[in-house]
């Protein structure tokens, strides 16, 4: 993947190709991809919730509102947090 896109894998067998450890010249030859496999084997999952997905779509409209000048930063999140407490119970603040 690496090769093909420039994308970093989250394959951790990909890791031991040995392009990981070939030096990269828009880094001044350092061997950054190695160093960026061992800073993603040490990163922590994130976790999820049921309600990420509607809060995800919310801030975005909200998002829109206020780069369109419809609305105030402050005024967008607070409608934001109204309509996810509202159609959504078991949410807390």
């Amino acid at each position: 993947m690496l090769r093909a896109s420039g994308d970093f894998p989250a394959l951790r067998t990909a890791w031991t190709d040995q392009i990981y450890d070939a030096p990269v010249s828009f880094f001044g030859g350092q061997r950054v991809y190695r160093e960026w496999a061992k800073i993603a084997d040490s990163a922590q999952m994130l976790a999820t919730s049921p309600y990420d997905a509607a809060i995800y779509d919310a801030l975005n409209i909200a998002m829109r509102e206020v780069v369109d000048k419809e609305i105030d930063v402050a005024a967008a999140l607070q409608g934001v947090e109204q309509q996810l407490m509202k159609a959504n119970p078991g949410l807390t603040n």
